[in-house]
């Protein structure tokens, strides 16, 4: 694996890297902008399972790409959400109907930890699963194939894949630290801070994630 690669890539490049850090620094329009920062960190997981380690050129159809990316994380998720809803939609109905304060602790006490434990496994699950589904759909920039159950599970339970998302974890706890420094600096604020770490983030665990998809048969 090219760790080093990885995590130089997003500097190697200054006119790119300043197109994605604009992208990205305006809040809630972010929220649309953003897409075309998903979409060209999924450019940067296409051209390392190519061997290619340069930043890629930005293009419209990330736009696309990124959005498609949010509908594929979105469908993975709905069984966590719906979950969810139930069980914290019951618990919200049974709070209203308390009338004396020592219901409410009786209802605390007696919530089933149970559910909650496994809402929260299922999650850790999907998290786990999601960026090698996203790696099936670029491959090909197929939609469906983002859904190839056998080989989505195939690609992400092995142990090259389990040291990338470790390693992902530790980097994005460095980057996250960085980003506070950095937005303590005169000038600079949270939201350029935010948007620095976003795009480097973006950019080094997808070419992680792209080149584990093409090393793992």
């Amino acid at each position: 694996m090219e760790y080093e690669k990885a995590v130089k890539r997003p500097f190697t490049d200054l006119n790119k890297f300043l197109i994605g850090v604009l992208l990205l620094i305006v809040p809630f329009l972010n929220l649309i902008t953003g897409l075309f920062v998903r979409g060209y960190s999924l450019e940067c997981a296409k051209s390392s399972m190519k061997k290619k380690f340069g930043l890629p050129e930005w293009r419209l159809d990330n736009f696309v790409k990124g959005l498609i990316g949010v509908v594929i994380m979105i469908i993975y998720l709905l069984p966590v959400i719906i979950l969810g809803l139930i069980f914290i939609g019951g618990l919200i109905l049974s709070i209203f109907s308390i009338n004396e304060p020592e219901e409410l602790v009786n209802l605390l006490v007696g919530i089933d930890l149970t559910v909650l434990i496994s809402v929260l496994l299922l999650f850790l699950f999907v998290l786990y699963i999601i960026p090698m589904a996203m790696m099936s759909y670029v491959e090909k920039w197929r939609f469906r194939d983002a859904f190839s159950c056998r080989k989505v599970f195939r690609k992400s339970f092995n142990l090259e894949y389990l040291k990338v998302v470790l390693f992902l974890l530790f980097y994005g706890i460095l980057i996250g630290i960085g980003s506070f420094v950095v937005s303590l600096i005169p000038f600079v604020g949270i939201f350029v801070a935010m948007a620095i770490s976003g795009f480097i983030l973006g950019v080094t665990s997808n070419t992680l994630f792209g080149e584990v998809y093409r090393k793992v048969k």
